[in-house]
């Protein structure tokens, strides 16, 4: 068995909540105009919207942080409340689909046939990282290095005197982050069902079923930070908040590609994924406030947490 994270890291997460900025921030003349225009176009005003006046967003970790800064900065000062969760990004796509959510937040590529009836709406854009234990001197990883640390073939760290049992932390099924994971290493997780790893291609691999199986960002840097072989794949904006408070992970490079900013934007670090935010057409309210996120106030705010701004990117 694995072994367990180390008890310190339990109280950790206190560390990696996003400190949202003062809510008295002006906000930007176009925001206020785009949302009034939208809800005039739709015959609503904000005295006229329903008694369920929060609008329920729901969906990815990595997204929920952007959303939370955009809902107390820019939405809440107009009279907007939006109640944010986490979940995953499978699960916005089902809330959104059946009626439970106005928006949800996805940090994958669309998938065919997925919510045919939906808006999609990329904001930006997100490296996913390879993390190891800070200890580890390991600095670049291959895609087969992957493949074959994540397919169990490769089962110690063994380099410049590290000699360590790999301890493999995966993600969810519902997780965007597994999604691009997959997609770039071949892989698929043995928790997908028949016919999802059918889909994949008879010459796609599995994930060792060994892997530890996350849910939210933190769970896999907590796993890592607290097991010296661990190694995983997280948000790089998390990744990098995890590191500036302190937290004993590290990001390696991806087939001799360093993930930052730079190489998100022009496409050269191979695994990026969009940041989407999806709701029903004819949802006016939910159409007003996917439009604040195209002001140049959230995409001050999409900077700010790490990612790219969808119009900077290529």
């Amino acid at each position: 068995m694995h072994p367990q994270p180390s008890e310190p890291y339990g109280a950790a997460h206190c560390l990696l909540t996003p400190t949202t900025p003062s809510r008295t921030r002006c906000v930007t003349r176009f925001a206020a105009c785009l949302l009034l225009s939208m809800l005039a176009a739709a015959s609503v005003s904000a005295n006229q919207l329903p008694e369920r006046s929060s609008l329920r967003v729901v969906g990815s970790t990595t997204v929920q942080p952007v959303m939370e800064a955009v809902a107390a900065r820019i939405a809440e000062p107009l009279g907007v409340a939006a109640a944010i969760r986490g979940g995953g990004s499978n699960v916005a796509v089902s809330a959104v689909c059946d009626g439970t959510a106005d928006v949800g937040m996805v940090s994958r590529a669309r998938a065919v046939e997925e919510c045919r009836d939906a808006a999609w709406t990329t904001i930006g854009y997100d490296g996913v990282a390879v993390i190891v234990h800070q200890s580890n001197p390991v600095r670049t990883l291959s895609r087969d290095e992957i493949r074959s640390l994540y397919t169990g073939q490769t089962r110690r760290w063994t380099l410049s005197g590290f000699d360590h049992p790999v301890v493999l932390v995966s993600k969810a099924p519902e997780r965007g982050t597994l999604a691009v994971f997959e997609d770039y290493s071949g892989l698929v997780s043995p928790a997908r069902d028949g016919a999802a790893r059918a889909g994949a291609g008879a010459n796609a691999g599995l994930i060792a079923p060994t892997a530890w199986e996350s849910g939210a960002n933190l769970e896999s840097i907590l796993w890592v930070a607290g097991s010296v072989g661990g190694i995983g794949f997280v948000s790089l904006a998390d990744a990098r908040g995890a590191m500036e408070a302190g937290m004993p992970i590290r990001v390696v490079d991806v087939d001799w590609v360093a993930p930052t900013i730079a190489t998100i934007a022009d496409g050269t670090y191979a695994l990026v994924r969009p940041l989407i935010l999806v709701h029903r057409t004819g949802n006016a309210r939910a159409q007003a406030f996917v439009m604040m996120t195209r002001s140049d106030a959230a995409k001050e705010i999409i900077r700010e947490a790490g990612f790219v701004p969808a119009e900077a990117a290529p």
